[in-house]
């Protein structure tokens, strides 16, 4: 046997405790920065993320209170022509509807006519009323009352200030009068009391009058029953409190009190989801008395609940749950009370309907949970990474490069040297020690094979010489799977043994940090599209409707598009123009509002903007689509904006660039290259239907109708053709007593000032045109005809419409606008390669 010989190489110390302090640094850094954005947001601007919601107001409007319908959905249809509003739409209050300081949220309602209750809902020049109302402020950080106006009859709001505002944070602010008073009763269960304010200067200046009830009472509403005031609160400091979840009642002779406790004190308790909290006034209605309680299941505030009682006195109490209509959307976070709505207040107008206000919310409560989750799991994955890469230097510095990977740089964690006559037994025998009375190396690694080799021991590098021969182990590093395994001996565990199972450790946490980051983007932004908002004109809100073109061809893709669009917060609707035979089974197209049909028996392009009545097409927006152009939604939010700034034309994703002249007509492409357009596809536009589809079917464009018919295309041109043309038409009637005519060879007007073309192009962030992906018909960058087995390209035919109907209206009147730098801009490389459509 051989000679045994102890190396005497020097162990480097791991110098790993720098890099550990640097990127400690960099994590916590990120953490105050990112998470830190969420947790406590920069001040001072409004609508910032909240951990109690992001809750707005909306107005309803039914026979009763206990039916009530979206004032956006009622009949006679409720416009606001000032700002576009056809009709006007929830929500009437936003957090930035507040203007004097930064709102993050508006909640818990309550309506107030001082001066006379009006008519009806709708007409401008009736008695003002007042909706109070929560705003929490994100500079203080807590809740002030603030106060709207209505002169419509509830219609519209206007933000007139801040009401009230204490050291504490205040919310529900019940309003009521009393001997010729107004009285606000709202809740500050900071103060550690039920205070009670009378108006000085009503609405907006108000005094502390008396404290009620030496009580933290929460959500207070009073009601005089049968020659008695009553109080219904909840008390947080009682003994025993279940939060959300009990009832207690106070009665007077008089609602300045003094109060007295209900006998069966808590009336309510045990069960959240029991109504228990209340959700706003007390109400008579049919001689009967009605409460609303919150139903806090899974979440605060989840639903309002409504309840009839059927006995109330000082030593009884008795109620029944009954049901509680207010319809409400399927899109869910798409919608402004999609997920949450705890309050309600109603009104009896003259004509005998009730007008009511109720708050709502996109999300759960403590929303900020969700992004400090997906911020964790992010530095979570920094740190799993930086976890791995310094394990493998502070072993590569720990063992040394010889150690580690041997001279010939093969084998991580083993020595290259050689082993003889060992065997192969792989543990070393206690008598071959460097000498007496020192341990036996542990070794890190079991040899199957008799190879001559290195062993790496813990205490140092051993070498094994063999009489025979002497063998180098550059090979194990590709045979390490077959040929190795690990051993351990006794405790504590080599330090290679312990930098695996760290590394293991943090691979598992990768692992569920993935996991948890998948399951956030699938519950909440998979359903969020693009986080989009309805964005308000002069402080008011509306609804479209999209109408569809659709063939039988093109099932798979018309239910693709009818459940994106769908959950786009301003549709009112979705109406089909279904152009074949057999209807899609009811049930196969999927949408979170309601879908329409119109079956045209004989398929034309024309039918897409014939007039519809209002059940079809509720409202004057229309976006004219096809069945295979998705948009984002955020986009067409904004287009929808745009339109409404200037309803008078079109406003639209696909310029065109037509021209009389031969080969005058310039795909999409060409038209955002020559920087210019004059026409818009109508595929996806936004219109005015009331003024033309009505226009567009009359009797004097019969024949251009009938150009598209032959062609089987061209309908947008023909839209185009009649909206620049009456637009033309109305410029030139205002300027017929100015020195300006038109041009007799091209029938514009010379002076080109005279004229503003009602078309606006807005360019999509994406666009995906999934007629092209699919490989059904043609895309929309002017390839191929649809019908017209393409004998014919596509700018063929459309340079003969543009031809005839120059003819048919005796001049060409398209006039050009120019495309701003940023709209002209086309991205996209996969766009220009595969024909998908998008920009």
């Amino acid at each position: 046997m051989g000679e045994i010989k102890r190396s005497r190489r020097r162990v480097p110390v791991a110098p790993g405790v720098g890099r550990w302090i640097i990127v400690a640094f960099f994590a916590s850094m990120y953490l105050l920065i990112d998470i830190g954005s969420v947790l406590w947001p920069e001040r001072g601007r409004p609508c910032l993320p909240d951990d109690e919601g992001s809750w707005s107001i909306g107005t309803f409007r039914g026979p009763s209170p206990l039916n009530l319908t979206p004032i956006e959905s009622t009949s006679p249809r409720v416009d606001c022509p000032a700002a576009s509003a056809w009709p006007a739409a929830n929500p009437v209050l936003t957090c930035a509807s507040v203007t004097d300081t930064p709102s993050n949220f508006v909640a818990d309602p309550f309506i107030f006519a001082k001066s006379g209750v009006p008519k009806e809902l709708g007409p401008p020049n009736q008695p003002p009323l007042h909706i109070f109302f929560e705003t929490k402020s994100n500079i203080v950080m807590r809740g002030e009352i603030g106060v709207a106006e209505s002169l419509n009859g509830g219609a519209t709001w206007q933000y007139i200030g801040i009401a009230l505002s204490e050291p504490w944070h205040l919310s529900y602010p019940y309003v009521f009068s009393w001997n010729n008073q107004v009285y606000m009763m709202p809740e500050g269960s900071g103060s550690g009391s039920l205070r009670l304010y009378r108006a000085v200067d009503y609405p907006l200046r108000w005094e502390l009058e008396k404290e009620l009830i030496n009580k933290p009472l929460v959500d207070a509403s009073l009601v005089e029953w049968k020659g008695r005031w009553y109080l219904f609160a909840s008390d947080p400091s009682r003994p025993g409190h279940k939060k959300n979840a009990e009832l207690q009642i106070f009665h007077s002779e008089a609602p300045l009190g003094p109060w007295t406790q209900h006998y069966l004190n808590p009336v309510m308790s045990g069960d959240p989801r029991s109504g228990a909290r209340m959700a706003g006034r007390l109400l008579k209605h049919n001689d009967r008395l009605y409460r609303f309680g919150q139903d806090c299941s899974g979440t605060y505030g989840r639903n309002v609940a409504a309840f009839r009682i059927d006995v109330l006195s000082p030593t009884e109490f008795d109620q029944t749950r009954i049901k509680f209509t207010s319809r409400r959307t399927k899109q869910g976070i798409g919608a402004w009370n999609g997920v949450r709505r705890h309050h309600i207040d109603a009104l009896q107008l003259g004509d005998g309907s009730w007008l009511a206000v109720m708050d709502g919310d996109w999300q759960e409560s403590n929303p900020l949970s969700k992004p400090f989750v997906r911020r964790a799991v992010g530095v979570g994955l920094a740190w799993t990474a930086g976890c791995v890469v310094l394990i493998l230097a502070l072993a590569d510095r720990r063992f040394g490069r010889t150690h580690l990977l041997g001279s010939s740089g093969n084998l991580p964690l083993l020595s290259t040297a050689s082993i003889a006559a060992t065997g192969g037994a792989g543990i070393m025998d206690p008598s071959l020690r460097s000498s007496p009375g020192s341990k036996p190396s542990r070794l890190l690694f079991h040899q199957r094979s008799n190879s001559n080799c290195n062993i790496a021991g813990r205490g140092g590098g051993y070498k094994l010489n063999s009489s025979s021969h002497h063998h180098r182990c550059s090979g194990f590093f590709l045979n390490l799977h077959r040929s190795l395994r690990i051993k351990t001996m006794g405790w504590p565990p080599s330090p290679a043994l312990l930098f695996s199972l760290i590394a293991l450790l943090t691979l598992l946490i990768a692992f569920l940090g993935i996991s948890m980051g998948t399951w956030y983007y699938l519950s909440l932004v998979r359903e969020t599209p693009a986080a989009p908002t309805a964005i308000a004109i002069d402080g008011t809100f509306s609804r479209f409707t999209v109408v569809i073109t659709s063939f039988s061809l093109r099932i798979n893709t018309l239910q693709s598009v009818v459940t994106h669009y769908s959950r786009c917060p301003s549709i009112a609707q979705i109406l089909v123009v279904w152009n074949g035979e057999q209807v899609p089974v009811e049930g196969t197209i999927t949408a979170a509002v309601p879908v329409n049909f119109r079956v045209e028996r004989n398929p034309s392009l024309n039918n897409r903007f014939k007039p519809d009545g209002i059940a079809n097409i509720p409202t004057r927006a229309v976006l004219s689509l096809d069945d295979d152009i998705m948009l984002q939604c955020a986009d067409v939010e904004n287009a929808f904006a745009e339109w409404r700034r200037h309803p008078e034309g079109l406003v639209g994703f696909h310029p065109r660039l037509l021209s009389a002249n031969p080969g005058g007509y310039f795909d999409e492409q060409e038209t955002l290259k020559a920087g210019k357009y004059n026409a818009l596809f109508t595929g996806a536009v936004f219109m005015d239907a009331d003024k033309w589809f009505g226009e567009y079917w009359s009797v004097s464009n019969t024949k251009g109708r009938e150009v598209v018919d032959s062609k089987f295309s061209c309908e947008d041109l023909l839209m185009n053709f009649i909206i620049s043309s009456v637009a033309s038409s109305s410029a030139a009637s205002s300027l017929s007593d100015s020195n300006t005519s038109d041009d007799p060879a091209t029938g514009l007007l010379q002076d080109s000032s005279a004229f503003m073309p009602p078309l606006r192009y807005v360019r999509p962030h994406r666009r995906l045109d999934l007629t092209t992906a699919a490989g059904i018909g043609s895309n929309h960058k002017g390839v191929g005809a649809r019908g017209s087995g393409g004998k014919k390209s596509q700018k063929v035919i459309r340079q003969e419409c543009i031809d005839e109907m120059t003819q048919l209206f005796g001049t060409f009147p398209l006039r050009e606008v120019m495309i701003e730098p940023a709209d002209g801009e086309v991205k996209g490389a996969l766009c220009s390669m595969f024909g998908l459509g998008c920009i």
